[in-house]
């Protein structure tokens, strides 16, 4: 059976191909929700990056989440991805409505599909709310194992918020690491997508920032690399 997916997102190139890949296999899922969270960017800023690419691809049964009022950390890292968090790749977009997280919250369904893809702060509230939560709904971008951190001593998604991530762990739950998607076979820096879709105009847009600061290094660290992995069967 369809379950909705519930995708944190706090753009992040890496955040933005994994959201344009998910969009389109939206069939796979009963509905997406896409909670516009901090990290990469501000909340408000993350909002306006899921209603560009929401612009860019529109998908049916999509709602944006406005977590504006739950309190959060950032840390812009421009030269990664962009003054706008997202590569600086689109115009503003038009209006989209988006449902205050508050209100969100009183309607979540019983049991759902969960990418956590930046900070934990936003994510663990969700988890604690749901009734019916199973490891392999459960998908968290976070964590190191082999490589060394990268931000304040430790990886980003974790270094944010270290207590919520510490606490959300401790749910049945899967990981990606941020050293499992830096395999050579996942190095892009030679490769360029030529098809003009909204995936290939924003992974090319990551190697390009990528290769200013290291050429030959493009890897869109592990949100885009892993989803298709854990979401194969979805």
């Amino acid at each position: 059976m369809k379950k909705r997916l519930i995708i944190f997102s706090d753009y992040g190139l890496d955040d933005a191909c994994a959201l344009a890949y998910l969009l389109e296999r939206a069939e796979r899922f009963d509905g997406i929700d896409i909670v516009c969270i901090a990290g990469n960017a501000p909340a408000a800023c993350s909002l306006s990056n899921a209603q560009k690419l929401l612009y860019q691809h529109p998908v049916p049964r999509t709602r944006l989440i406005d977590t504006n009022d739950f309190p959060q950390h950032y840390a812009r890292l421009p030269s990664i991805h962009g003054e706008d968090g997202m590569g600086d790749l689109f115009p503003a977009p038009e209006k989209m409505d988006a449902v205050p997280y508050a209100e969100w919250v009183q309607s979540l369904p019983e049991s759902a599909t969960l990418l956590s893809l930046g900070p934990c702060t936003v994510s663990l509230d969700v988890v604690k709310r749901l009734k019916s939560l199973k490891d392999s709904d459960h998908i968290i971008m976070a964590g190191m194992v082999n490589a060394v951190p990268n931000h304040l001593g430790m990886e980003f998604n974790q270094a944010l918020d270290v207590e919520s991530f510490n606490a959300q762990v401790k749910f049945p739950h899967l990981i990606a690491t941020l050293d499992t998607c830096r395999a050579p076979q996942f190095n892009l820096a030679d490769w360029r997508g030529k098809s003009g879709s909204l995936l290939h105009r924003l992974v090319n847009r990551a190697n390009e920032l990528a290769e200013a600061r290291h050429p030959c290094n493009s890897y869109i660290r592990s949100d885009y690399r892993a989803v298709p992995y854990r979401t194969a069967n979805f």
